[in-house]
């Protein structure tokens, strides 16, 4: 299934669960698309608040989870200019309730140029079959070519084979 949308999109895919750590990408297939993104391993371990896989799994986790981090992850974002400049991330308890409602709402994150610069990257859940979710598919690629606004079949074909994958599961 991954390596089809790979193929069908020509972006970097990724599959990730939630680890001991957060969010950790466990497979991954380069796109044509996107030059090598070196940064992001198998085994790599993302934030919540600026990457689209975390924003994923802070959105339908229970907060008894993710609070820890949230909070942990903010206090941070205080103090970093660079995360600071990026408009998207969210700041505050509140700008974390407001991203997590438009996640649920659009079934689906999106977050950009936060976790790597001139990158953007979408991320859909897969759920089981009590409607937890169980891991998400991140497809990344340079912003200027995966614009999240722009009417792409990106988000539709990304969004059913989430859907696809959440039927297989359960």
């Amino acid at each position: 299934m991954m390596s089809h949308l790979d193929a069908e999109l020509g972006y970097t895919v990724f599959l990730g669960v939630w680890g001991n750590h957060g969010p950790t990408i466990v497979y991954r297939v380069e796109g044509s698309k996107s030059s090598p993104l070196l940064e992001l391993r198998i085994g790599s371990v993302l934030p919540l608040l600026s990457s689209a896989l975390g924003r994923n799994f802070l959105s339908f986790l229970p907060d008894r989870i993710t609070q820890e981090m949230v909070e942990r992850e903010l206090a941070m974002i205080e103090g970093n200019a660079r995360i600071q400049y990026a408009s998207d991330i969210p700041k505050s308890i509140e700008d974390v309730l407001q991203m997590k409602m438009r996640v649920r709402q659009k079934g689906l994150s999106n977050c950009q140029d936060a976790l790597l610069p001139h990158f953007t990257s979408l991320a859909a859940p897969i759920f089981d079959q009590a409607g937890a979710i169980v891991a998400g598919i991140t497809v990344m690629g340079p912003s200027p070519l995966l614009d999240p606004n722009a009417k792409t079949e990106v988000v539709p074909i990304l969004l059913k084979c989430s859907a696809d994958v959440s039927a297989a599961a359960g």
